[in-house]
């Protein structure tokens, strides 16, 4: 969430017609805080009782502005019941989301009809179109006579941190699925956003 808000204040910190927009089930501490991180004046909050009834204010924003929506829930009947609403309306808004709360879901990519721009924090991501992928692919398929599986691409992954951990030590990292970044303490930090576009998720940053 936090690597969402920073992209979404460095495009639209000050920008009247770019509106962070923050949907979530109900009010917590964690939620106000992250909320309050948003620099744009006119940021806006929508909380919802047990029957979610402020979703349905979703279809009547106004269209003559753009809105950054970050969900700041994971639940997947939630997640449907504000994209839902947003789409019944007519204003145009850009999704920033968490690989979780995408993948898991039920929202697949052909559905991104409707969203301006889908944009993904994501901890690992494999991608055929990158050119280190066809390389292992290709190197494995010769040494082994079949297709790597996802078991054998993080295997891959997890062994080559390690080897350029004992040789350069502990700098951030990113395989061909996984990424690893254990800079800040002893659990991995690693995230990249990616875009969706052409349908795959093109890395932003």
């Amino acid at each position: 969430y936090q690597m969402l808000r920073e992209l979404v204040n460095e495009r639209d910190s000050l920008s009247t017609k770019s509106i962070p927009l923050i949907v979530t089930k109900g009010i917590s501490n964690e939620c106000e805080l992250f909320y309050e991180g948003f620099t744009n004046p006119n940021k806006r909050l929508i909380t919802n009782d047990e029957k979610w009834s402020s979703n349905e204010a979703l279809a009547g924003l106004d269209s003559a502005l753009h809105y950054e929506l970050i969900i700041y829930d994971s639940d997947p009947a939630f997640m449907l019941d504000v994209l839902r609403n947003l789409r019944s309306g007519s204003a145009s808004y850009s999704l920033f989301a968490t690989e979780y709360q995408l993948f898991n879901s039920g929202i697949t990519n052909d559905n991104f009809t409707r969203e301006s721009e889908v944009i993904c924090a994501m901890s690992s991501y494999l991608s055929y179109q990158d050119s280190k992928t066809l390389l292992f692919v290709e190197a494995f398929r010769a040494h082994f006579g079949i297709e790597p599986n996802l078991y054998a691409i993080r295997g891959y992954d997890i062994a080559d941190y390690h080897i350029q951990h004992h040789l350069y030590g502990g700098i951030p990292m990113r395989g061909i699925f996984l990424g690893f970044d254990f800079t800040q303490d002893r659990q991995n930090r690693w995230v990249e956003l990616r875009r969706f576009e052409d349908f795959d998720w093109k890395l932003l940053r």
